[in-house]
């Protein structure tokens, strides 16, 4: 109250229903955004993104069919003024959103809108389930992103609803109708640019979901259980819902290799390899500035490179794939052999195997448990000779690690870094950075996905 806009004067806000209080919230940060430019002569834009991210960071979001939402609770300005409000069951947050890049695009001088796509990515059940043949494909997420990688609105529908074969058009249709919600639900016009995918199993020549390991299985008895039914055309049935708008997919490790490169630590790097760490091993590797797809779309299965003959069975029928042995899944398999071959003292030993997980045993080995800190010195050799070995063949600038255990920091770092030096060719010796990921907590299925449009743009 009292600040002026364009002329228009302010004097009292009043909120009678969620309807009134979104226009009336709207307004109030619009206000508020140039009184506070006035009050600390900060330079405008980059204020207002400040100020965005942090409000952003403290709330509390869920999705439902509408957009996103926040609970009942009095929260502070998005502006970060000192007096606050009470924000009814069903304020809309990404209307705030919206109103704030706005009022950015009129301070730029811009005019016009950005450039914006649809992506979609494969969410699971916890972070360290997210990759491998055990992977539960709970959820589908999905957003807006423009070419900054700035997320305007997100959302999700549950994935495992929708079990079996004869289930699959029933999901395209309703994640058809929560994109279109989502899209409808912006306060802007955009151009929607492109709708990127990132899925188990895609096929990024042909568009397709193919034989995935934990979507649209055959159902119990399904007197026709022949393979070739479970080849899903996901590009062209999302496209057709749009209109024919350009669908790209491609695999959830690739997705997250394009989203680095894009957005995260490999900007600039023309040659480096992902490795994705999860309940299994995902790879993507870029030579020359291009994803590695290979003839048929599925290069770059790293985690199933066999380090040990007649070893650990893998979930895709072979044994002694790297991923049984490097990932959430094989470092718990990696504790429960050394517990039955060292005398150590563990807390690890009084968990049972159903329990277990492997945050369980990077928090052991943060207090020197000799049984986690033997665990990760394996899983580091095991890492670090498998990546001194895929270096002769792309000879890359970096190698990163992201996901689950990664974030186990120094304790999986380090051994890798010191047995892939100790098994490297002479020539690339003390060559490639072993690094981790800039998208960590980024929500990178989304960001990986969103990537893979403009990257396609940018060619």
């Amino acid at each position: 109250p009292g600040q002026q806009h364009r002329g228009l004067q302010l004097d009292h806000v009043h909120v009678f229903h969620d309807r009134n209080l979104r226009l009336a919230f709207e307004i109030h940060v619009v206000l508020l955004s140039f009184a506070h430019f006035e009050r600390h002569g900060v330079e405008r834009r980059e204020y207002l993104r400040q100020q965005l991210r942090r409000h952003l960071a403290q709330q509390p979001v869920g999705a439902d069919q509408h957009g996103v939402t926040r609970e009942d609770r009095h929260v502070l300005s998005p502006l970060g003024v000192d007096r606050g409000f009470a924000a009814p069951h069903g304020c809309i947050v990404h209307d705030v959103v919206v109103q704030q890049r706005e009022v950015m695009e009129h301070l730029d001088g811009r005019g016009g809108r950005q450039g914006m796509l649809y992506l979609i990515g494969e969410d699971a059940v916890g972070e360290h389930q997210q990759h491998g043949a055990q992977a539960l494909a709970a959820n589908t997420a999905f957003g807006l992103v423009d070419e900054n990688g700035d997320l305007y609105a997100e959302s999700v529908i549950s994935t495992k609803k929708y079990p079996s074969v004869d289930d699959y058009p029933a999901y395209v249709e309703d994640l058809c109708q929560a994109m279109h919600a989502l899209a409808d639900s912006l306060s802007f016009e955009y151009e929607l640019t492109g709708i990127g995918i990132g899925a188990p199993n895609a096929n990024y020549h042909k568009g397709t979901v193919e034989n995935p390991a934990n979507l649209w299985k055959f159902r119990e008895g399904d007197p026709n259980p022949d393979e070739s039914r479970r080849v899903f055309p996901l590009a062209d049935d999302i496209r057709n819902c749009f209109g024919g708008v350009k669908v790209l997919v491609t695999n959830d490790a690739n997705a997250a290799t394009i989203g680095e490169m894009i957005y995260g630590n490999a900007k600039g790097m023309r040659d480096f390899i992902m490795i994705t760490l999860g309940t299994g091993l995902g790879s993507g590797f870029v030579a020359n500035g291009e994803m590695i797809y290979g003839h048929d779309g599925f290069a770059g299965e790293f985690g199933h490179v066999i380090v040990e003959r007649d070893g650990r069975e893998c979930g895709c029928g072979r044994k002694g794939c790297l991923e049984t042995y490097v990932s959430a899944t094989g470092i718990k398999r990696t504790a429960f052999e050394l517990m039955a071959k060292m005398s150590a003292p563990s807390k690890l030993r009084d968990i049972a195997f159903g329990d277990f997980d492997a945050s369980m045993i990077s928090a052991a080995a943060e207090q020197g448990d000799p049984i986690a800190l033997e665990a990760f010195r394996f899983t580091g050799e095991m890492l670090g000779r498998a990546l001194a070995d895929v270096v002769t063949v792309t000879s890359p600038e970096a190698i990163f690690l992201f996901g689950g255990l990664s974030k186990a920091g120094k304790l999986i770092f380090e051994p890798t870094q010191w047995y892939m030096e100790e098994n490297m060719l002479f020539a690339f010796k003390n060559k490639v950075k072993l690094l981790p990921s800039g998208i960590q907590g980024k929500n990178a299925a989304i960001l990986g996905a969103s990537a893979l449009i403009w990257q396609e743009e940018h060619k």
